[in-house]
């Protein structure tokens, strides 16, 4: 995709359009934004990457991170200005070391000590979003713009609630509350982003979950059912039941391999386009509904149809290549996403304060990656 290929706006019965948020006031103005990184470039850093990180036992990969961000951080352009990524490498190693001697340390007390390893997961749970919290202080804080540094600003107590509790909660509503807990994790993480001495204001509510939650019951249910009703009658045709499926006690012909191959196809697409409906209507709608205070304005246009098969076409991308298409998915999915989405700035941006005076500490973070305990952004 060229990095200055004309997109137009996303307007669908069920997704914010970005024009209904375009900023209507003058002090508002449009912002260029752009990534002038390529896949073939990219390439090579990642299997330098790669290579080292195995040559080194896995001892490289934090410097394998670094350079990563360093490249992606350093061809984002808004607005002339390029971000900068301001972590070291030995930091991440420090963390990285200290995050797998824990991991280790719990795999050997589930192995010998069950009821310790139980219990070690138990405090690790509860800690989650404390390391959450760390894991974002530390990313924003190593992230740069205009020379001012980003920030998360969440307490422990409050990522308690939203992300350990809330969920719990929403457990025994038999996912009805889920829409719900989903928006008010995302509102927490948004809200508590801070660049230099201005804050990050998601105004956003539970009502477009609920709704896109629904669209994607209705129609997942209806495919679903179809899917069933083919399959049954196709089934029928060679003379095979569900029972000879699930036994094994028929020989399957060259027709219905290719059948079934198609289905598992056609399996893929269904679930890749629930995930970019989804993904791309809570994208719009929060991003359309985020402003950073008397600063910057946002609009997002995702479209559901080009997204999905940006998103299908990287799954085959990387199937197909055994990964070597890594590079290819990763530099045109960050190009989708920076096309599609709009910044509105003021003169206010020359007038932020870096309040940072100090760095964070990037075990949390790495903590945070070993045990599988994230929460992204949009």
């Amino acid at each position: 995709m060229s990095n200055n290929e004309k997109i137009e706006p996303l307007t669908t019965p069920h997704t914010q359009s970005a024009e209904t948020n375009t900023p209507t006031s003058s002090q508002f103005s449009p912002v260029s934004f752009n990534f002038h990184g390529n896949s073939s470039e990219f390439f090579g850093i990642w299997i330098v990457n790669v290579l080292l990180t195995i040559v080194t036992l896995g001892i490289y990969s934090a410097w394998a991170k670094v350079r990563t961000n360093q490249y992606f951080y350093g061809n984002t352009e808004l607005d002339s200005h390029r971000f900068a990524y301001l972590a070291k490498p030995l930091d991440i190693l420090k963390g990285r070391i200290i995050a797998v001697l824990l991991f280790g340390g719990y795999s050997f007390l589930s192995a010998v000590y069950p009821i310790a390893g139980a219990i070690f997961a138990i405090i690790l749970m509860i800690l989650s979003p404390w390391l959450i919290c760390v894991s974002m202080r530390f990313n924003l804080r190593m992230t740069s713009y205009r020379n001012v540094r980003f920030n998360f600003t969440g307490k422990y107590l409050h990522a308690f609630l939203y992300l350990f509790i809330l969920p719990i909660v929403g457990l025994f509503t038999f996912g009805l509350a889920f829409p719900f807990v989903l928006c008010k994790i995302d509102k927490f993480l948004l809200s508590n982003v801070q660049y230099g001495d201005k804050q990050l204001d998601a105004d956003i509510g539970a009502e477009q979950y609920y709704i896109t939650f629904l669209i994607m019951m209705c129609v997942g249910g209806a495919i679903g059912m179809a899917f069933g009703l083919i399959g049954t009658v196709v089934g029928g045709m060679f003379g095979l039941s569900l029972e000879d499926f699930a036994e094994g006690e028929s020989t399957l012909n060259a027709s219905i391999s290719i059948m079934l191959i198609v289905g598992m196809g056609l399996y893929l697409l269904f679930i890749t386009a629930m995930s970019a409906y989804y993904q791309a209507t809570i994208r719009n709608y929060i991003l359309n509904n985020t402003t950073l205070e008397d600063v910057a304005k946002f609009t997002s246009h995702y479209k559901i149809m080009s997204f999905m098969m940006l998103l299908f076409t990287n799954l085959l991308a990387v199937v197909f290549s055994f990964g070597l298409a890594y590079p290819w998915v990763k530099v045109r999915s960050t190009q989708y996403a920076i096309t599609h989405t709009d910044v509105y700035l003021t003169n206010n941006k020359d007038n932020i304060i870096d309040l940072l005076g100090e760095q964070s500490t990037a075990l949390g973070d790495e903590v945070a990656n070993v045990f599988d305990v994230d929460v992204a952004l949009i």
